[in-house]
């Protein structure tokens, strides 16, 4: 083989390589994590796309909560949360079924608002009676890219969704590079009620349909009786 063609060899190997580091930070920018431990993000599901998320709270009510939603088009998804299962509690709380809603919109290339709603009513397994629930929102998402994204919006639900009266008060989070597909992530839902909680933790970017995340939780009022602290996982498919 002559020198030309050992350079032309050369040449497409590096070629090749430098081809191989652009895919990969193209899939790792594309990341975007759906929702956060217990704030709702502005993400929305791509159309006609599935979005599933398992998150499990082992304290010690242990509680499951399930998501699952399609996406609309034009930043509209839809789909169903079923919050509040217990699974080895003596806890003779009621899990809820809620048709859930939101809308996202870009105020501009960095500002993300979401509107969103979760309705429906708690499912009788302990009470023989049902009670409405309500769960509504307004969320924004500053997105600064290395330097993490950033949330703050406001909540208001009723007392099926508090356990006491009805609240309105603000949501916070966070996302920050830890590593390419490691980041920290950190959320908190204001009030002392049922649902008013500090969760930290990280989310693993396993691949751009798998995302497994994994924390703390701890609750806001400490003192009472119902307060919760704990281990929280969480697993998230998300159709490409």
């Amino acid at each position: 083989m002559n020198l030309k063609h050992r350079l032309i060899r050369k040449r497409n190997k590096y070629l090749l390589l430098l081809m191989l580091i652009i895919n990969t930070f193209s899939i790792t920018s594309a990341f975007a994590q759906q929702s956060l431990f217990n704030v709702p993000s502005v993400e929305t599901t791509e159309k006609n796309k599935y979005f599933f998320q398992e998150q499990v709270d082992l304290f010690s009510k242990g509680v499951a909560n399930t998501t699952l939603d399609y996406g609309l088009g034009q930043g509209w998804e839809t789909g169903l949360t079923i919050p509040g299962v217990n699974f080895y509690s003596g806890d003779q709380a009621d899990p809820m079924l809620l048709v859930n809603v939101q809308k996202g919109f870009y105020v501009n290339e960095s500002w993300k608002v979401g509107v969103g709603t979760q309705t429906g009513y708690t499912v009788p397994f302990h009470d023989s009676s049902t009670e409405f629930a309500t769960f509504n929102y307004w969320n924004n998402a500053f997105d600064l890219n290395d330097w993490g994204k950033y949330y703050l919006g406001v909540y208001s639900a009723n007392k099926a969704i508090t356990g006491n009266s009805a609240n309105t008060n603000f949501l916070a989070g966070v996302e920050l590079p830890f590593t390419q597909n490691v980041h920290i992530m950190a959320d908190y839902i204001g009030g002392k009620n049922d649902i008013g909680a500090t969760a930290i933790g990280l989310v693993w970017y396993a691949s751009k349909k798998w995302q497994f995340s994994a924390g703390g939780q701890f609750s806001n009022d400490h003192h009472s009786k119902d307060a919760f602290q704990g281990a929280i996982v969480e697993f998230t498919f998300v159709e490409q």
